[in-house]
Order: C-alpha cells, then sequence, then structure tokens
C-alpha cells in the first residue's frame, strides 16, 4: 500500500492559543500522525484557535501546514479519482487481462476504508487496521475477466472512501466492454459428419459473455477483412496453407485471405488499420485486437504466419512480449469430419478458464480413438505429440477468469488486485 505513513515521535507539545486568551498545552505521547491531527483540529474547533507554536521536528510542522491548514483554508478534506492519477481511463474493456483503477486522499487525518467496483461487482475493500501505521491515500486496482459483464455496455469504474473524520467520497469513470467470438465454417464441410466446427464453437461458447459473429455460408474476403477489426476469438474452418486460407469449396484467386502481404487481403495489413495508432487499449480506433485464433486447415502452423491476426502484438502495458494473446495451428494435413472432436478438446478446457498450456496438454493425453479423435497427414496417427499442434505467442493467454500469466486461477476466479 503507497502512502504516507509514520509516528508522531514522544513529548512533541502544541501550545495553543485561543480567541480569548487563555493557553491550553497538550502533550502528544505516543499517537500516531492521524491521531495527532485529528487532536490538533478537534482542539482547533472547540477552542477558536488562531495560533500554534510546534515544539519538536521541521518535518512535523511541514505536515501540519501542508495537511490541516490546506484543510481549513480550502475546506476539501478528501478527493477521489479513476483511475489513479497518471493512468489514463482505457477505451475499452476487453480479454481477460482487462484493468481499473481508483484512488482516495485524504488532506488531514487519515484513511480507514476504501473500496473498488467494477461493473457494479465489489473487487477490493481496504480497511484500516486499527495499528500505529497510518496512510493518507489509498490506490486500489485489479485486472479481470471482462467476459465476466455483458458485451456493447458500458463498465462503470467507482472508488469509495473515508477518513477517520468519516469525510468521504467517491469517483466514477466508464468504458464500453467488447468480447465478440467470429467463426467460419467452409459451406462444403456442413455436409460432413464431424466437419461443423464454426457451429461446435458457437454452441460451446454459448452465454459465456462473447457476442457471436458465425458464418457457415456466404463470407467473403471483404467480410473476413472487416470484421477481424474486434474478434476476440477468430476461428476459421477451411481448406488451407501456411500463408493462406480460402473461403469458398474451388478456392479461386478471388477466394483466397492471406496472413500477410503482399495481397491486399491479409490479416497484418486488416490487425494495423482496426488498430489504428498507439496500443491497447488506448489505441486510437477504440477496437480491440484478437487475444485468440485458431486455424482449422490444412498445413496452417509450420511456421508462424498467421501470428499477424495478433497485430499489434504488444499492450500498453507491456510492450516486452505477447501477452495473453494466441494462435492454435496444425503443422500437416487434417480432416474434416474431425472438426468437431478439434474444437472439442480445445474449447472444453478453454470455456472453463484453462491455459492454452493446459488445454493443449489435456488434448494430447486425452485424445484417443474411444473419445473424439483426432488424428493428422494419417488416419492412423492420432494427435498426442506437441509437436503436432503448434502455439504461437502467450501460452498462458486465457479466453475466460483473469489472467494470471501462469496456469494457476486467481482466488476470485474473474478478478485479482494489482
Amino acid at each position: 500500500m503507497r502512502g504516507t505513513d509514520f509516528l508522531i515521535p514522544s513529548c512533541v507539545c502544541l501550545n495553543f492559543t485561543t480567541e480569548n486568551s487563555e493557553a491550553s498545552t497538550s502533550c502528544v505521547g505516543s499517537w500516531s500522525s492521524g491521531e495527532f491531527l485529528a487532536r490538533a483540529l478537534d482542539m482547533q474547533q472547540k477552542g477558536g484557535c488562531t495560533l500554534f507554536l510546534v515544539y519538536g521536528f521541521r518535518w512535523l510542522l511541514h505536515l501540519l501546514l501542508t495537511g490541516m491548514l490546506a484543510h481549513l483554508a480550502l475546506g476539501q478534506p478528501i478527493e477521489a479519482r479513476v483511475p489513479v492519477p497518471g493512468s489514463a481511463m482505457p477505451l475499452y474493456f476487453s480479454g481477460t487481462e482487462a484493468r481499473a483503477s481508483g484512488w482516495v486522499k485524504t488532506r488531514v487525518s487519515y484513511m480507514v476504508e476504501a473500496k473498488l467496483w467494477v461493473g457494479g461487482f465489489l473487487v477490493q475493500h481496504w480497511q484500516y487496521d486499527g495499528g500505529p501505521i497510518v496512510v493518507f491515500e489509498v490506490p486500489l486496482a485489479v485486472m479481470f475477466d471482462s467476459s465476466h459483464l455483458t458485451h456493447g455496455s458500458q463498465a462503470t469504474v467507482r472508488v469509495w472512501g473515508r477518513d477517520n473524520l468519516d469525510n468521504q467520497i467517491e469517483a466514477e469513470n466508464s468504458a464500453v466492454v467488447l468480447n465478440r467470438l467470429v467463426a467460419y465454417n467452409l459451406s462444403e464441410f456442413n455436409g460432413y459428419d464431424g466437419g461443423r466446427g464454426a457451429q461446435t464453437v458457437s454452441i460451446m461458447m454459448g452465454n459465456q459473455g462473447y457476442f457471436q459473429y458465425v458464418l457457415t455460408s456466404g463470407w467473403t474476403r471483404d467480410i473476413v477483412a472487416e470484421q477481424v477489426k474486434n474478434s476476440g476469438i477468430h476461428y476459421v474452418n477451411s481448406h488451407g496453407h501456411e500463408v493462406l486460407h480460402a473461403h469458398t469449396v474451388d478456392t479461386p484467386a478471388g477466394s483466397l485471405f492471406f496472413a500477410k502481404p503482399p495481397n491486399a487481403y491479409n490479416y497484418e495489413s486488416s490487425r494495423w488499420t482496426h488498430n489504428g495508432s498507439g496500443l491497447p487499449p488506448f489505441n486510437s480506433t477504440g477496437l480491440p485486437p484478437v487475444q485468440f485464433a485458431m486455424f482449422d486447415i490444412c498445413d496452417g502452423g509450420p511456421t508462424n504466419q498467421f501470428s499477424s491476426i495478433l497485430v499489434p502484438y504488444y499492450d500498453a502495458y507491456d510492450q516486452t512480449k505477447v501477452t495473453d494473446q494466441a494462435t492454435v495451428m496444425y503443422p500437416g494435413a487434417i480432416f474434416i469430419d474431425e472438426g468437431e472432436s478439434r474444437i472439442y478438446w480445445w474449447f472444453k478446457a478453454l470455456r472453463v478458464g484453462k491455459t492454452v498450456d493446459v488445454a493443449k496438454r489435456e488434448f494430447l493425453e486425452g485424445n484417443s480413438e474411444e473419445d473424439h479423435p483426432v488424428h493428422i497427414d494419417e488416419a492412423t496417427n492420432l494427435v498426442d505429440e506437441p509437436y503436432e499442434v503448434n502455439v504461437f505467442g502467450d501460452v498462458d493467454t486465457r479466453i475466460k477468469k483473469v489472467y494470471t500469466g501462469n496456469n494457476f486461477a486467481a482466488a476470485a476466479q474473474w478478478y485479482r488486485p494489482l
């Protein structure tokens, strides 16, 4: 907890001269700074103090002049802000690494309680423990899973606090919640038993806080370029290759969508356009990045070309590595009629808040001929080795529950203190 906290030493006394010229002396003893200010203020209010002399330390006089006198002169004993001073309010809340903060400060006396709410949910509660150490300001901050809130809603962040003189204050600010699932299925695959990957994603992620945009036919490269603007979860079940995928059966040149330039229709360029300038969640367009992408296409994973969908790769909080973003692809030929099984293994873990790393491990360990079998290259070769499915980006990525940077869940599940 940041703040100014200390004890008033023994044998420090205040000499008060009241308006009726009656002098009184009060020895501090071992008061805390908060008790000292409170009693000094009480003496001033009762006695009509016009003059006081402090015998002791220079910092004590400074404390009185900047604290109690500021209160007496300005009449503003306590203040609050959302977010904390020095921070900007995000343009949106998206994904499982969203952040919110608030701050309260008393100009006199000391803080005894502070609370922070996100979307109406109490996520932090601080209280003075009654001990000798006191604080004059309380910053509160959390990371949270924004899919716990409603997509498209304005989520209010509110902070409240009070000091030991029962001065109370609150402040609030808000940002829009943006979480979408975009899924495409090649129409040809719809006729295969087990080939309806996009439909299965939609079912498994139902009621999970993600607005869904699912197309099983009629999707074009213009649609793909447009809808990647804020697809927190992006899924494609189609024919493909390590640098491209199709959206029609016959895959003519005009139907292909690429991972990167020089072709005009590509994920990298589309994502840069939708991101604009700056880094999430403060980028100029106010559109969030893709958090998790899965390309159910043949030979999509020998290289990491399709990780271009993760542009701009970094966020404003950490510009050293990709955080809470990942793509999944297969480095060989996969089978159309096993699309639903591939979705089963990944999303049964992801939808309950497990990391991409755990989901992959459970997939490799559980995949069998008896339970949603998934093969690669040959109909007899089960996917059960790490090199048979590739993850690019952050393996600790989550699409539910708050991001922790490891495989352990936070105590409160959907939020954690910072």
